[in-house]
């Protein structure tokens, strides 16, 4: 196999075929950007080194052992995310031990190139594989916001390439079943919103709000993005306030003063009102905008013919108000451990809506049962 052929293998879970298909212009777009990246002109990613966890006393070990114990996706270097695992037992150990000496002492040659870590495809990572995001100190470059930049530019560009088809006409979208007319592109959207990037007409206003989620490399699953929200915003629901008291209930029965490392505080969510301002936003119910968004979508997005100059927006995975994520995407309440947080007033604490598949992924997991929480596993 030659590095060409290496390069295409790689790549092929991006395309619907499994390979690039060159009469189809949104797959010459993912390879476009894929052939960047490669090629060093795209500088959003850098890739993590061992140097990097090892400094400031080596505290990002045990950032890294966390996220492997809890089941949270690392975000990859190729622009996918996954669960990962160690390799060893013995890789296990030294890693949490925060000890750079004894993790260098267990391996010859390339530190950063060595395979630590595999998937639940017994695919083998190294350190230098896992992207340098916000998680491991990461700035600017390969920032968490990457994934979603890179389909925005697949958006717009698809786009601006259907308006020059048209004569360059802008372009009517179907959302919802609602036509949205004179639209001419997709642009960011600024702070941190329920909205990722948005639609624009012709005066540049943003027209269709989406929220968008990454899509991992064996086709959308609930186990490719962790969040659906924060919820600090809902204190006072009945719900978070039962969740948050049963925690501190917790907490005292085991004499101590913050939520514990590599543990996991669960429940499902019953209102679904509450559901739908966690997923939508937080002004679910009134007209669309950046924090009640249209859409949401998951994984490579689609504008599929409908009509002349109208086209559908659709995506891997598709979610659209009213509608309520079921199964391994429903929506759980979450707490766990992280130092540099204290919400709902408990110490190290780090609320957080995941979906159901992450919120059971931690190996110690304890789940609302009334009004105390009962170790499930």
């Amino acid at each position: 196999m030659d590095v060409l052929d290496k390069f295409l293998h790689s790549i092929a879970y991006k395309f619907p075929k499994g390979y690039p298909d060159m009469d189809d212009e949104q797959d010459k777009i993912i390879l476009e950007n894929e052939l960047e990246q490669v090629m060093g002109l795209n500088e959003n990613f850098n890739p993590l080194t061992f140097y990097d966890l090892k400094k400031r006393g080596g505290f990002r070990f045990g950032i890294l052992s966390d996220k492997i114990e809890q089941g949270t996706p690392f975000n990859l270097i190729k622009g996918n995310s996954t669960p990962l695992e160690f390799e060893s037992p013995e890789y296990e150990d030294a890693f949490k031990s925060q000890d750079a000496s004894k993790i260098k002492n267990l391996i010859k040659g390339n530190i950063n190139m060595f395979p630590f870590f595999k998937d639940d495809t017994e695919t083998k990572y190294s350190i230098s594989d896992i992207l340098k995001d916000a998680t491991f100190g990461g700035k600017g470059k390969g920032s968490s916001t990457s994934i979603e930049d890179y389909n925005l530019k697949l958006l717009n560009d698809l786009i601006v390439k259907l308006i020059d088809e048209n004569n360059g006409n802008p372009i009517n979208i179907i959302v919802n079943g609602k036509t949205y007319n004179n639209l001419i592109g997709a642009t960011t959207q600024k702070g941190t919103p329920k909205s990722d990037f948005n639609i624009i007409n012709q005066n540049n206003t943003p027209i269709i709000f989406i929220s968008h989620k990454k899509s991992g490399g064996k086709g959308p699953s609930a186990n490719d993005f962790i969040r659906w929200s924060g919820y600090t915003k809902y204190a006072s629901h009945p719900e978070v306030e039962v969740f948050n008291e049963a925690i501190k209930k917790w907490l005292i029965e085991h004499n101590l003063e913050g939520l514990p490392r590599n543990t996991r505080f669960i429940s499902s969510i019953k209102d679904k009102n509450l559901i739908q301002h966690l997923i939508y936003g937080i002004n679910y119910g009134g007209e669309y905008s950046a924090d009640n968004v249209n859409t949401i979508l998951q994984g490579k997005i689609t504008l599929t013919p409908s009509s002349k100059e109208t086209y559908e927006l659709g995506a891997e995975h598709v979610l659209n108000p009213p509608s309520i994520p079921e199964g391994n995407y429903a929506p759980y309440l979450t707490a766990a451990y992280r130092s540099d947080r204290k919400m709902f007033g408990i110490e190290n604490n780090e609320a957080i809506a995941m979906t159901k598949k992450i919120a059971y992924s931690s190996s110690n997991v304890y789940e609302l049962k009334g009004d105390k929480f009962i170790k499930i596993k």
